[in-house]
């Protein structure tokens, strides 16, 4: 049963890690789509771009 427990344990911490693997993914994606660096191509301002030709 001694292995039982270690597997709970590694279970919980990677469940744990991956959470915040998670959020940080998140919070960069939305950091990312607010700026953009020159030369980078977001969806977004494809979109906008699009409007523009039609108007």
């Amino acid at each position: 049963m001694g292995d039982h427990n270690e597997m709970k344990k590694i279970s919980a911490a990677f469940a744990a890690s991956y959470g915040r693997f998670i959020k940080g993914y998140q919070q960069y994606k939305a950091n990312r789509s607010r700026q953009q660096p020159d030369g980078e191509v977001n969806h977004y301002d494809n979109n906008r771009r699009i409007e523009q030709t039609q108007r």
